[in-house]
């Protein structure tokens, strides 16, 4: 049993002119801080999941401007083919991460 306490912090992230103009950066903010420790999603199933099919591009660039990398764990999402994409932590630290969560194997 998992005994942490979950963190809900509000937060106001800021997000480009274009990517805010697909969908709001909260949108996909929450969606991913519904995963769980060990579990992934792509981009283009959490556009999908947010009503935005063609959006996967558009939640890329939202969750690019993620200020609290701990808080809302953008890691969790990686591309269509599996292959882990950019984050802003770099992508040695998301792959550190989703290893250290049981999603990837070390």
């Amino acid at each position: 049993m998992d005994d942490r306490k979950r963190i809900e912090p509000s937060i106001t992230p800021i997000a480009t002119a274009k990517a805010a103009a697909v969908l709001d950066w909260s949108q996909p903010a929450e969606a991913v801080s519904g995963l769980v420790r060990g579990e992934t999603t792509t981009y283009a199933g959490l556009a999908g999941a947010l009503g935005v099919p063609r959006g996967a591009r558009a939640v890329a660039r939202a969750l690019a401007t993620n200020p609290v990398l701990l808080l809302v764990p953008c890691h969790r999402v990686i591309g269509a083919d599996g292959s882990l994409r950019g984050y802003a932590g770099g992508i040695a630290r998301k792959r550190a991460l989703l290893e250290l969560e049981g999603a990837l194997d070390g």
